[in-house]
């Protein structure tokens, strides 16, 4: 006979002599005190445990709060930040930022007949303002890469924020491209 079989009569055996003998009531008693029983004997365990993860948390917090007041303590961070601030131009500087962008547009013959451009607040505590500039813009690839790069390159607080570009048919040389730069200045 097959052993699995054996099991499965002496399981249905011994639930069928318990039921007579304890009732539904009885069994679901008889568990509930298995459980208790077995929650006694790992509860102390459990405790230590516990204990052991707090010890360690307050160490760690412990720490943290040693490195927050070493940070804080050190003079360089703060000034480093202001320094990194000033070294931003002002928002008078934008128009002669935008003559650098034209000018390499003029450069890299890329014809720029509008543009899109928005001032706005950082909403970080750097205390920035972004000056963003959407240019659409109708060139080759490599003439449109150029215009970028030499844009980026002339203007250090300049980021590329979007650079779109579709290409209507497979034969057409020229891209319609969409360029977004955001450009970073410090409050006067």
């Amino acid at each position: 006979m097959n052993t699995r079989l054996v099991w499965e009569r002496r399981v249905r055996r011994w639930t069928r002599y318990l039921l007579e003998r304890f009732g539904t009531f009885g069994l679901i008693g008889i568990g509930l005190l298995l459980l208790a029983l077995g929650l006694a004997v790992y509860a102390p365990q459990m405790a230590r445990e516990a204990e052991d993860l707090r010890g360690q948390a307050d160490r760690t917090r412990g720490r943290l709060d040693d490195v927050r007041r070493d940070l804080a303590q050190r003079p360089g961070s703060a000034q480093r930040a202001v320094r990194l601030r000033e070294s931003f131009p002002t928002i008078d500087h934008a128009a002669a930022d935008l003559r650098v962008m034209f000018d390499a547009a003029q450069k890299n013959r890329v014809e720029l007949v509008k543009g899109e451009y928005a001032l706005a607040q950082t909403e970080d505590a750097s205390r920035l303002r972004r000056f963003e500039v959407t240019l659409p813009v109708k060139e080759r690839y490599v003439t449109i890469k150029s215009f970028v790069a030499d844009v980026l390159n002339a203007v250090p607080h300049a980021s590329l924020a979007e650079l779109r570009i579709e290409r209507s048919a497979t034969n057409v040389d020229q891209l319609d491209a969409r360029v977004h730069f955001t450009l970073f200045y410090r409050e006067q």
